[in-house]
């Protein structure tokens, strides 16, 4: 399978979400804009965009994020960030 171009911390935000016990299917060769990333956590799930910390959405992404009609599609820049973010997002 080819795999497409990967923002500098696409490994460690995927390997840091899986870290904490979520479910992360990588979607990052499907194109089309779709977001890299399908987490499951706590009976939720998020769609993840995954960005190095200057990289900027595309256009096809944001396109993505404003027609989509499930949950929002997070942009992620760092596995802490994403650690981060998954807690305060499933906290009870």
């Amino acid at each position: 399978m080819r795999h497409g171009r990967r923002d500098s911390t696409h490994k460690e935000v995927r390997e840091a979400l899986r870290s904490i016990g979520a479910t992360v299917f990588d979607t990052g060769d499907i194109g089309g804009s779709f977001p890299d990333l399908v987490v499951g956590y706590k009976g939720k799930t998020f769609l993840v965009e995954v960005k190095g910390p200057k990289t900027k959405v595309t256009e096809g992404q944001s396109a993505f994020a404003e027609v989509w009609r499930g949950a929002e599609v997070k942009v992620l820049r760092s596995g802490h960030e994403a650690i981060t973010w998954l807690l305060g997002e499933t906290h009870e």
